[in-house]
Protein backbone atom coordinates (compact mmCIF):
# COMPACT_ATOMS: atom_id res chain seq x y z
CA UNK A 1 0.00 0.00 0.00
CA UNK A 2 2.75 2.44 1.11
CA UNK A 3 4.62 1.56 -2.12
CA UNK A 4 1.98 2.35 -4.78
CA UNK A 5 1.09 5.28 -2.56
CA UNK A 6 4.61 6.37 -3.22
CA UNK A 7 4.34 5.82 -6.58
CA UNK A 8 1.35 8.23 -6.73
CA UNK A 9 3.07 10.74 -5.17
CA UNK A 10 6.03 10.63 -7.30
CA UNK A 11 3.56 10.64 -10.42
CA UNK A 12 1.70 13.80 -9.08
CA UNK A 13 5.76 15.81 -8.67
CA UNK A 14 6.51 15.03 -11.95
CA UNK A 15 3.22 15.48 -13.21
CA UNK A 16 2.82 19.29 -11.33
CA UNK A 17 6.42 20.13 -12.56
CA UNK A 18 6.16 19.19 -16.33
CA UNK A 19 2.76 20.53 -16.46
CA UNK A 20 4.17 23.86 -14.95
CA UNK A 21 7.60 23.59 -17.11
CA UNK A 22 5.55 23.60 -20.13
CA UNK A 23 3.17 26.81 -19.05
CA UNK A 24 7.00 28.32 -18.42
CA UNK A 25 8.09 27.41 -21.83
CA UNK A 26 4.83 29.06 -23.62
CA UNK A 27 5.36 32.03 -21.89
CA UNK A 28 9.17 32.69 -22.01
CA UNK A 29 8.64 31.68 -26.38
CA UNK A 30 5.86 34.14 -26.52
CA UNK A 31 7.31 36.80 -25.04
CA UNK A 32 11.07 36.20 -26.83
CA UNK A 33 8.75 36.09 -29.90
CA UNK A 34 6.91 39.56 -29.16
CA UNK A 35 10.34 41.29 -28.40
CA UNK A 36 12.30 40.26 -30.91
CA UNK A 37 9.60 41.26 -33.83
CA UNK A 38 9.61 43.64 -35.86
CA UNK A 39 6.60 44.83 -38.24
CA UNK A 40 6.41 44.12 -42.13
CA UNK A 41 4.03 45.40 -44.03
CA UNK A 42 1.52 41.58 -45.26
CA UNK A 43 -1.03 40.77 -47.88
CA UNK A 44 -4.00 37.93 -46.34
CA UNK A 45 -3.97 34.96 -48.57
CA UNK A 46 -7.02 33.16 -47.22
CA UNK A 47 -8.86 33.95 -43.82
CA UNK A 48 -10.81 30.94 -42.35
CA UNK A 49 -12.20 29.93 -38.12
CA UNK A 50 -11.81 26.25 -38.49
CA UNK A 51 -13.67 24.53 -35.85
CA UNK A 52 -12.67 21.30 -34.55
CA UNK A 53 -14.85 18.85 -32.56
CA UNK A 54 -13.91 16.15 -30.04
CA UNK A 55 -16.31 13.30 -29.02
CA UNK A 56 -15.66 12.07 -25.53
CA UNK A 57 -16.52 8.48 -24.78
CA UNK A 58 -20.42 9.37 -23.35
CA UNK A 59 -20.79 10.97 -26.28
CA UNK A 60 -20.32 14.80 -25.93
CA UNK A 61 -19.16 16.68 -27.79
CA UNK A 62 -16.69 19.94 -27.48
CA UNK A 63 -16.09 22.12 -29.93
CA UNK A 64 -12.65 24.78 -30.48
CA UNK A 65 -12.27 27.43 -33.26
CA UNK A 66 -9.25 28.42 -34.18
CA UNK A 67 -8.61 31.13 -36.49
CA UNK A 68 -6.82 29.84 -39.92
CA UNK A 69 -5.61 32.60 -41.58
CA UNK A 70 -2.81 32.72 -44.72
CA UNK A 71 -0.46 35.49 -44.74
CA UNK A 72 2.65 36.77 -47.55
CA UNK A 73 5.17 39.39 -46.44
CA UNK A 74 8.62 40.75 -47.70
CA UNK A 75 11.85 40.60 -45.95
CA UNK A 76 14.80 42.46 -47.41
CA UNK A 77 13.10 41.69 -51.33
CA UNK A 78 12.67 37.36 -50.48
CA UNK A 79 8.65 36.69 -49.95
CA UNK A 80 7.45 34.21 -47.37
CA UNK A 81 4.24 33.14 -46.61
CA UNK A 82 3.14 32.21 -42.63
CA UNK A 83 0.10 31.15 -41.14
CA UNK A 84 0.99 31.72 -37.50
CA UNK A 85 -1.77 33.62 -35.47
CA UNK A 86 0.02 34.24 -32.45
CA UNK A 87 3.28 34.44 -31.04
CA UNK A 88 5.60 31.87 -29.78
CA UNK A 89 4.78 27.84 -30.68
CA UNK A 90 1.15 26.21 -31.01
CA UNK A 91 -1.84 27.41 -31.53
CA UNK A 92 -4.44 28.42 -29.09
CA UNK A 93 -8.39 28.41 -28.84
CA UNK A 94 -10.03 31.49 -27.10
CA UNK A 95 -13.56 30.18 -27.89
CA UNK A 96 -15.87 31.30 -31.53
CA UNK A 97 -15.91 35.18 -30.76
CA UNK A 98 -12.12 35.58 -30.74
CA UNK A 99 -11.80 33.26 -33.67
CA UNK A 100 -14.26 34.94 -35.87
CA UNK A 101 -12.96 38.76 -34.88
CA UNK A 102 -9.43 37.80 -35.55
CA UNK A 103 -10.94 36.61 -39.34
CA UNK A 104 -13.25 39.58 -39.41
CA UNK A 105 -9.77 41.97 -39.01
CA UNK A 106 -8.20 39.57 -41.78
CA UNK A 107 -9.95 39.56 -44.66
CA UNK A 108 -8.77 37.73 -47.82
CA UNK A 109 -6.54 40.63 -49.74
CA UNK A 110 -6.23 42.69 -46.80
CA UNK A 111 -3.26 44.80 -46.23
CA UNK A 112 -2.29 44.35 -42.63
CA UNK A 113 0.97 44.17 -39.66
CA UNK A 114 2.65 41.10 -39.44
CA UNK A 115 5.19 40.69 -36.92
CA UNK A 116 8.77 38.99 -38.12
CA UNK A 117 11.08 37.41 -35.70
CA UNK A 118 14.65 39.48 -36.73
CA UNK A 119 16.42 36.05 -36.60
CA UNK A 120 14.14 34.01 -38.44
CA UNK A 121 12.25 35.73 -40.90
CA UNK A 122 10.86 32.24 -41.81
CA UNK A 123 8.65 33.00 -38.30
CA UNK A 124 6.11 35.54 -38.34
CA UNK A 125 2.74 36.28 -36.45
CA UNK A 126 -0.37 38.56 -36.90
CA UNK A 127 -1.69 39.23 -33.69
CA UNK A 128 0.79 41.05 -31.17
CA UNK A 129 -1.44 39.89 -28.08
CA UNK A 130 0.19 37.79 -24.84
CA UNK A 131 -1.34 35.11 -23.57
CA UNK A 132 -0.24 35.61 -19.82
CA UNK A 133 -3.80 33.73 -18.04
CA UNK A 134 -3.26 30.69 -20.12
CA UNK A 135 0.38 30.26 -19.31
CA UNK A 136 -0.13 31.59 -15.67
CA UNK A 137 -2.91 29.07 -15.19
CA UNK A 138 -0.96 26.14 -16.38
CA UNK A 139 2.17 26.94 -14.67
CA UNK A 140 -0.44 27.59 -11.66
CA UNK A 141 -1.87 24.05 -11.62
CA UNK A 142 1.23 22.24 -12.27
CA UNK A 143 2.79 24.04 -9.12
CA UNK A 144 -0.70 23.27 -6.96
CA UNK A 145 -0.33 19.36 -8.34
CA UNK A 146 3.35 19.37 -7.12
CA UNK A 147 2.74 20.86 -3.78
CA UNK A 148 -0.12 18.47 -3.23
CA UNK A 149 2.24 15.50 -4.02
CA UNK A 150 5.07 17.30 -1.25
CA UNK A 151 2.18 17.43 1.09
CA UNK A 152 1.07 14.01 0.42
CA UNK A 153 4.50 12.46 1.02
CA UNK A 154 5.04 14.42 4.16
CA UNK A 155 1.85 12.80 5.07
CA UNK A 156 3.20 9.06 3.88
CA UNK A 157 6.42 10.40 5.84
CA UNK A 158 4.20 11.21 9.27
CA UNK A 159 2.52 8.27 9.24
CA UNK A 160 4.34 5.80 8.44
CA UNK A 161 5.88 6.15 11.93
Amino acid sequence: MVARSLAAVVLMVVFGLVFAGVGGYLYVEERRAIENSEPVDATVVSAEVVVETDRDSDGDVTRSYRPDVVYRYEVDGESYEGDNVIPGPGSVSKGQGWANRVVDEHPPGANVTAYVDRDDPTTAFLVKERQTLFHAIFVGVGLVTSLAGVAWLGRLVLFAR
